[in-house]
This record gives C-alpha cells, structure tokens and sequence, in this order.
C-alpha cells in the first residue's frame, strides 16, 4: 500500500524518467514463453495507463497506438494519425527534428534515450515536452514524452524571483554601504573639526593654570579642564568607532613593559572608584611576562574603556581588574584574559544582544543617569578582535556583571630592557630654539606661541605656507612647526617645497627639522603628512610634553643638537 502511495505522488515528469524500465519489464516477459497475444495485451495496458504521453512505432517508424494523453498534447483528438508528418507538422516547424531524430538509436543500444526538451506549439498555446524513448526486443518503439510546461514555468519564476532578489540585495547593500560610508565620513569629519577648539580650550586652558589665580577660578579651570578633555575622549572615540567599522583600526604593536605602562590607567581609576566610595582591586598576574610586543596604546584603551564603564555604573560595592594568561596559545603567542568585574546594577538580558552596538546607552536617553556617548565597549571589542580575540559579558539583573576579554600578544625580542632604562632617563629639557610657528587659527596661534615662549625658545610666526617658505628664505630657524590645514598654501605643500620635491620657493636650509600639527588623526593622513618628509607630527590639541617630545625627535633625526 505504501508502495502505491508512493508512485501516486509521483509527477509524469518523475515517472517519465524510468518507464524505460517498466516498458522493458513487459517486454520481457515475451522471453518467458508467454504467447504474443498475452505480451501484446500487457503492453497496450501499460502504454495505455500511462500518465504521459506515450507512441508506439514500427521499425519503419509508422505510428502503431497513440494514448489518450498523446493525442490530447499533440491535437490529435482521440484517433491515431496515419503517419508522423500529421503527428509533427508543429513540432517539425519549429525544431527541424524529424521522427528518426526523434527515435535514433546506435545499433545494438536497447537503452533508454532522452532527446531533451523541445518547444510545441498547441491549442492551448506553446508547451514544453521532454521526449523519450525506447526500442522492444521486436524492433517496434515506445517514444514517452510529458508535459513539463508548468515545472518549467514555476523553474523560470523561481529564477526571475532570485534575480531580483538578488538585484535588492545588491541594491540594498549599496545603500548600506553608502550609509555607512556617510556616516562614518561624518564622524571622522566631525571629529576633526572638533578637535581645533579643543585645542584651543585645552591650550589656553594649560596656560591659565600656571598663572595666579585665587581658589574659585581654580575650581572653575579644573571643571573646564575636565570638561575639555572628556569632550576630547569622546571625539576620539567618534574617530576610533568609524575606523573600526570600516576595518581600519590599525594596530602598531611594539616592545613595551605590561605594567608599567597600565599603571597609569589603573591608578586614575582607583582614585575615580574610592571618590564614589568603592573599593578597587587590580592584579597583574606574576606568570604574565615582563614585557610583551602589542599595541601599547590600543591596550591601554581597551583597558580604560572597561575600567570606565564599570566605575560609571556601580553605585556601591566595588570593581576589580584582574589580567592573567589565557588557557591557549598559538604559534608561541601569549594570551591574555583580561576580566573587569563589578557589584553594579547588572544588565538585562534583552540589552545584553546589543550593548556591543555603536551609541547604545542601555537606559533611556531623557531619563539617562550617567555620561557617555556608548562607544567604550564596541570600541574595545573591536581592538580586542583586531588582536585576535573578541570580549563576552556575563551579567545578571542585580548582580553585577562580569567583561572578559581575550587577546593574543607576542613575546618581546629581548631589547626592550636596554630601550626601557634609556626611557626611565629624563630626557634633558630642550636649549633655546628660533622656530618658525606656521598657524592660521588665531587661538591654535596665540596658544602654540605662549607655550613655546615659557619654554624659552624664540618664536617667528606665519600664518600659512607661503609666509612660511618667504620666512625659510630670508632668515635662518633650528625648527618649522607647521599646521596641516591652512589657506593659499597648506602644511604638506609647503613643506615639499622646503625639500626641493617642489619648484617655485628657494629656502636656506632644506633639510630643516619640521614638526606637524594636525586635527587629522586617522592613518590615511599620517602616512601622507610622512610622506611629505615631515620628521615629526602631534595631533592637536597640543600638549607641552608631546610637543617637546616630538621637536627633540624632529632634531635628532637630522642630526641637529636639541
């Protein structure tokens, strides 16, 4: 019974594929003794009850027997046509096949044979049919052909139905990538032009400090100093995000001491959790190597994103770091499990789904209690992946929750020890320089000279590439500080023509150290300010000590005394 219900599922199409098989089990039983008469009944009742079209030919191909199905597909009422000319005037029209290209057989091939799908034009309009067919042990043949126009029909749809989707797919993530790539054009770009002010808030700022001012007006210039550097972290951020979607975050790993260099971190958030009276805890554990070779920088940020969001969000209780070998390591490579802990509100299951997203705050933004753009923890999942390892969350509504990320480092060559002592050497402070202070912005201006005037050296100033290369003709300087982003002439240009890569300026000394100052923070605009033979750049705003650093290294680069 089974057996039955299955051939009843079956389409003519599927049956058509083997009725080779059962034609040729009739024919055989004539090889059994059975007598023609009772051979010849068992055919005609096969060929008959079959649910496609089924002919029976003579070897010289005159049509024998037509089923029902047949003649109703081929227009042929209910009678056998005399020859094969009335049976495929349409399909002869159009295909040029003729009945022996329809039934050819090698000699000897009693195998079934399909001629593929032809295209037959009928009453009911153009059908397609599959043709087969299949030669008897007396020479006659059985030519089977079902009408496929419907599976073809539902084929083609299913094909223009994929196209399309494909074309609004393809379409789709155009669009997406066109917003994504606004967007994080916007952010960079943004970022960038917030980074001018700064720079001027935070100069000046740097600047007033040092002056005699009473209690309140410290108070008031601390708030502002704070104010002006979280606004900076969170522009930075807005750069970091927008690299990192775009796979730009690049690393630059080299030689340095794990915990030294996180100790500065780890005390800024001790001081930030006993404020809010909680305790803190921070262990580096002793198996970890003195020194590794990573992205120092990149580290330290994921470390203070983790720091920060737990601090921010534990009212009571307290948080602790903990930094420990992972348990893999591949290729002689060291990881690192980095777990940050706390006894905060803990985070709900639905926003535990996103709180690796881009600008989720996980509460309500009118009703929002704590400061933060809710960029922290995708960008240190991003430095974590980009260092081979990813950040996971364990938290429970009212428990707290547990950040654990793991990342791979690779062990130091064994000559940061020599380089680490010459670092905890103060550098000599610089001797009196005549710079060249090349600035359009005003405030930058006034900010960069006060600054290098406390630090006593002479300062020249131009406001842009042209005054600058007209100065470096007509007098002699030991140092260009040069802004990027300048009117008539910018920073890269001018300095190219400092160095003869262009015509048009004569200087007195082309291999005058040049540092850089620019809003451009990204790779894209480091690595042409380089190319431009620049020795140095800072990435506003400015700092006094980054700015020394960096007009030392200008200096020694050349082989100028500092």
């Amino acid at each position: 019974m089974a057996d039955r219900t299955s051939k009843k599922s079956m389409t003519p199409y599927e049956m058509l594929s083997g009725f080779s098989e059962r034609v040729a089990q009739v024919d055989g039983e004539q090889r059994q003794g059975r007598d023609q008469a009772s051979h010849e009944a068992s055919l005609r009742l096969v060929l008959s009850n079959a649910p496609f079209g089924v002919m029976l030919l003579a070897p010289d191909l005159s049509i024998l027997y037509m089923n029902v199905v047949a003649a109703a597909l081929l227009d042929e009422g209910n009678g056998v046509p005399e020859d094969w000319a009335g049976v495929g005037r349409a399909m002869a029209a159009e295909t040029g096949e003729t009945l022996a290209d329809l039934v050819r057989f090698e000699d000897g091939q009693q195998t079934e044979r399909s001629t593929g799908v032809m295209e037959l034009h009928t009453q009911d309009g153009v059908r397609s049919v599959d043709f087969r067919s299949c030669r008897l042990q007396d020479g006659r043949i059985v030519v089977g052909f079902a009408d496929i126009t419907e599976r073809r029909n539902v084929v083609k749809d299913l094909q223009r139905s994929h196209k399309k989707l494909e074309r609004m797919v393809h379409e789709r993530t155009r669009d997406l990538v066109a917003a994504n790539n606004a967007k994080r054009d916007f952010l960079a770009n943004m970022s960038h032009e917030l980074r001018t002010p700064l720079n001027g808030i935070l100069g000046m700022s740097e600047i007033l400090r040092d002056t005699a001012l009473d209690e309140e007006q410290r108070i008031c210039l601390s708030a502002i100093r704070q104010a002006g550097h979280e606004m900076l972290r969170i522009v930075s951020n807005l750069l970091d995000v927008s690299k990192a979607e775009a796979g730009r975050l690049v690393l630059r790993p080299r030689n340095f001491a794990l915990r030294s260099s996180l100790e500065q971190v780890i005390t800024l958030f001790r001081r930030r959790a006993l404020t809010k009276g909680l305790s803190f805890s921070s262990i580096i554990e002793a198996d970890i190597p003195e020194e590794i070779n990573a992205d120092p920088d990149r580290l330290k940020q994921l470390v203070f994103n983790l720091l920060d969001n737990a601090v921010k969000f534990t009212q009571s209780g307290g948080v602790s770091l903990s930094i420990r070998l992972g348990t893999s390591s591949a290729s002689g490579r060291i990881p690192l499990r980095i777990e940050v802990s706390d006894t905060g509100p803990g985070i709900e299951a639905e926003a535990q789904e996103h709180i690796f997203e881009s600008f989720f705050l996980g509460e309500e933004l009118m009703t929002k209690k704590h400061a933060g753009a809710g960029l922290g923890l995708p960008i240190a999942r991003h430095i974590a992946m980009s260092m081979g390892g990813g950040v996971r969350l364990e938290s429970n509504k009212r428990r707290g929750s547990l950040f654990v990320a793991e990342l791979m480092a690779a062990p130091a060559n064994g000559l940061w020890t020599d380089r680490s002592a010459m670092r905890r050497v103060e550098p000599p402070t610089l001797g009196p320089l005549k710079i060249l202070l090349v600035e359009d912005e005003e405030v930058s201006r006034m900010y960069a000279r006060l600054m290098l005037d406390k630090m006593g050296h002479i300062v020249v100033m131009a406001e842009n590439g042209v005054a600058a290369l007209q100065r470096l003709g007509a007098e002699d300087f030991d140092l260009v500080i040069t802004d990027i982003q300048m009117p008539k002439m910018d920073g890269v240009t001018a300095v190219e023509h400092i160095r003869g890569v262009r015509e048009g300026y004569e200087v007195r000394d082309p291999a005058i150290p040049v540092v850089a100052l620019t809003v451009f923070a990204h790779n894209d605009a480091r690595e042409r300010i380089l190319a431009a033979d620049v020795d140095e750049y800072v990435t506003k705003p400015v700092e006094s000590k980054r700015l020394t650093e960096a007009m030392r290294n200008a200096l020694a680069r050349r082989g100028r005394k500092a």
